[in-house]
């Protein structure tokens, strides 16, 4: 049994009697969970499975944990994925990571795969799988990325590595045996799974998962109906909650929030600070991290709430140029967020390329750009969303941020067109009144909002954007106009 496998199991004995549960469905104490897993592990010759490449992929995030842990408990390298994301998602992640068995509980999945697909309840005596990645040795967990716009890139990590930054996380965020968390979202993500989930069980905290797709009204329900304490999730998800419960007329019991995912705009913090009596954490990390990189102190948030914050313990943050020699910016200078830290990932599963592009020595290139004000941190977006218009980086937050102080402007999405090979500014603006469709005055509002080398050249009036499986907005890519 690998770290990540020593770690529950050390957890399950602190605390057996918290329980795991389902949202309309099954609940477990933590030590009745355990056995049940152990009951499908005594029948398995586990010799015959270690160091395979197991992909779990469950309609339930229970059975997706269940899953997940019967993996490390076997010695083999878990992957998670979410079938909310798609099936086809799913394939590219397969044909990325090129899994000895996936493990599901979904009868009905259809992959359309070499690799045997089990329940754990039909898992059989002896893997059936020829050969050993020889690659992967002392690699406990892969977590995919990039998998909704194109080949998802596989980050390999030690079980030391997760097991360190969950601890490290525990050192601020302020839950206890006593808490009850709702996870929410898939723990296809780097961010559920340590963050939450393994966060949770160090703790000893009660788990209350939801599986279904992302709905405001209904999560706020549960939010009212149960006894939730902590909650964790991007801007968007509790914007969505916030305004449910103020057309409800309620409110929720929630002690700890954690915010993460997205650029928190100031209006947006402002409502969610409204609509929540709660201590809220604004965090930063990504999936190659492990994946928390920082945390703002929630008695900054009302003051400073677009910060990130500060670094985890045994992480360095270091804000370079774009270009090199990769000089370290001055205060307040915005650059590329280069971290060092223990947490980082090993590299990317066969992408060698890929692995070179991003690491320099011990330092990783984040791929966001940010600045350091004192001691805090500030992203202000992706590097490869950075518009260029008459030789001015723009970042699109920038104009984000004005737009959305416009009344009746509920949302907003701005990004790079490019137009007979000049780069232009495009805005998709979501109006509260949607009888309201008067392009003209809402570019008039725009003008008077933003600079004038910041206004877009293209306004749309949207009735929504795309989104991912757990409400987050999807960023397009660059997109060519002739």
């Amino acid at each position: 049994m690998g770290e990540i496998g020593k770690f529950i199991e050390e957890c399950i004995r602190k605390n057996p009697e918290s329980f795991i549960e389902e949202y309309k469905g099954d609940k477990y104490s933590y030590k009745e969970f355990i056995e049940e897993i152990d009951s499908y592990i005594n029948k398995i010759d586990i010799n015959t499975y270690r160091r395979r490449k197991c992909l779990v992929v469950c309609r339930h995030n229970i059975e997706e944990l269940k899953a997940l842990i019967f993996s490390w408990k076997m010695d083999m390298i878990a992957v998670p994925m979410s079938i909310h994301y798609g099936i086809e998602q799913c394939k590219r992640s397969i044909e990325a990571v090129s899994p000895d068995l996936i493990l599901t509980d979904d009868p009905e999945i259809q992959l359309d795969v070499k690799a045997p697909i089990y329940f754990l309840n039909t898992m059989p005596n002896k893997c059936k799988c020829e050969g050993v990645d020889e690659d992967l040795a002392g690699i406990e967990l892969m977590m995919c990325t990039s998998g909704t716009t194109g080949m998802p890139k596989a980050s390999m990590f030690e079980g030391e590595a997760i097991r360190s930054n969950c601890i490290a996380i525990s050192e601020y965020f302020p839950i206890t045996s006593d808490d009850t968390v709702l996870v929410a979202r898939p723990l296809y993500h780097c961010a559920v799974i340590v963050g939450e989930v393994l966060t949770a069980l160090y703790n000893g905290c009660n788990i209350l998962f939801y599986s279904d797709t992302y709905n405001p009204i209904v999560l706020s329900r549960i939010l009212c109906s149960n006894y939730i304490t902590v909650m964790c999730g991007t801007p968007t998800i509790f914007k969505g909650i916030s305004e449910a419960l103020t057309f409800q007329k309620k409110q929720t019991q929630l002690k700890v929030i954690a915010l993460s995912g997205e650029y928190l705009l100031p209006e947006r913090a402002k409502s969610i600070s409204r609509a929540f009596n709660a201590m809220i954490f604004n965090v930063y990390g990504l999936t190659e991290a492990g994946p928390r990189v920082s945390y703002l102190p929630a008695d900054k948030f009302d003051t400073i709430p677009s910060s990130v914050g500060i670094p985890l313990k045994n992480v360095e943050i270091s804000i370079v140029s774009e270009q090199e020699p990769f000089n370290v910016m001055a205060n307040k200078e915005i650059g590329r967020i280069w971290i060092k830290t223990p947490y980082l990932m090993k590299g990317y599963y066969k992408n060698e390329l890929k692995t070179k592009e991003r690491k320099y020595g011990d330092w990783f290139d984040t791929g966001d750009v940010g600045y350091i004000d004192n001691e805090y941190l500030y992203v202000v977006g992706r590097s490869d969303d950075m518009i260029i218009k008459g030789g001015l980086n723009i970042y699109p937050r920038d104009i984000e941020n004005c737009i959305l102080g416009i009344d009746d402007v509920k949302e907003v999405l701005v990004y790079g067109v490019i137009i007979d090979n000049v780069e232009q500014i495009c805005a998709d603006v979501i109006l509260s009144d949607r009888d309201n469709q008067d392009i003209l005055a809402l570019r008039k509002k725009i003008a008077n909002k933003v600079e004038g080398y910041m206004m877009p050249h293209i306004v749309n009036i949207v009735e929504d954007f795309k989104r991912n499986a757990s409400g987050k907005i999807v960023r397009p890519k660059k997109i060519y106009r002739v």
